[in-house]
């Protein structure tokens, strides 16, 4: 139980703290790409400071996993920092929360979990879509951007990525039986692997993005100040504290049970935060579509 209420702490802390760098200015992907540079160094460190293993994510299983999820891994971080403040920290979060009808699925087609509440999982469909009924498309540079469409990529980016980690964690279980040394060892090196691979995935859509730009000058902001720095040291550990508590839950607790307590704690306290620290309203919409969210979480309990 402890690993999920930290994982529920930790889980909470990210969308805030995307929401409050936003509000200072500091230029999120810079910052995105120095989180992953120090989540894979805390992932290498404990493994070489806790157990006497060398272990080559190249050589392993669940490499491919690995690359797939760093990829969905960037892009749900990313595109939900722009969703925060396009729509607020409190739908963001319920978007990316909702999404975990993708691994509850997946883990029931594949891997032989509990069948799902079918009308919870519809429930949660369409508090997703109220959610986007109301959203406001964000404007930059005096052009309109589709921002209905913010929120639906972060419910797949973030449910595919939550799905492969269940699937990782089930394989490297499975593998490795009772040896549960070398299973945390498995752990913090794929959530290690998983956060190299999203640093190549970010830094190339940074240079991409510059390219684009096509401006010395919009290459020369890129540059990573002490901001980025900071604050890309404090997501990093924040980050790899979540997914290696998330692991360690999914290990004693159900599926089907885990990812409805762990939204409904994330979404609550996000929510709360949200209005305390940024005074953020929700409108009719929005409030039909959290209460269905957390009536539907619940109903999966």
């Amino acid at each position: 139980m402890i690993y999920l209420l930290l994982a529920v702490f930790f889980g909470s802390s990210i969308a805030v703290f995307l929401k409050y760098l936003r509000r200072c200015g500091v230029g999120i992907g810079e910052t995105i790409c120095v989180n992953y540079i120090v989540a894979t160094l805390v992932g290498i460190v404990v493994n070489a400071a806790r157990y006497d293993l060398h272990i080559n994510p190249l050589g392993e299983f669940w490499c491919w996993m690995a690359f797939v999820r760093g990829s969905f891994m960037v892009g749900a971080l990313m595109m939900i920092a722009v969703a925060t403040e396009s729509y607020g920290v409190v739908m963001s979060t319920v978007a990316s929360k909702v999404s975990f009808v993708v691994p509850v699925i997946g883990s029931w087609l594949l891997l032989g979990d509990r069948e799902p509440l079918w009308l919870a999982v519809l429930g949660m469909l369409i508090a997703l879509l109220l959610l986007c009924m109301d959203g406001k498309p964000m404007r930059w540079k005096g052009k309109i951007r589709m921002g209905i469409w913010h929120l639906p990529i972060v419910f797949l980016c973030y449910g595919l990525s939550n799905f492969l980690l269940r699937v990782a964690q089930n394989d490297i279980t499975s593998r490795y039986g009772d040896d549960t040394v070398l299973i945390d060892a498995q752990f913090n090196a794929f959530a290690s692997a998983s956060f190299l691979f999203a640093l190549i995935c970010g830094t190339l859509l940074l240079v991409v993005r510059n390219l684009w730009k096509g401006t010395a000058d919009s290459i020369k902001k890129t540059g990573v100040g002490w901001h980025s720095l900071w604050s890309g040291l404090s997501l990093g550990v924040v980050n790899m504290a979540c997914t290696y508590c998330m692991m360690r839950a999914l290990e004693e607790t159900p599926t089907t049970l885990f990812y409805p307590i762990y939204n409904v704690g994330v979404v609550s306290i996000t929510a709360f935060c949200g209005w305390l620290f940024f005074r953020e309203r929700l409108t009719k919409y929005q409030v039909g579509g959290l209460l269905l969210s957390l009536l539907t979480l619940m109903s999966f309990t």
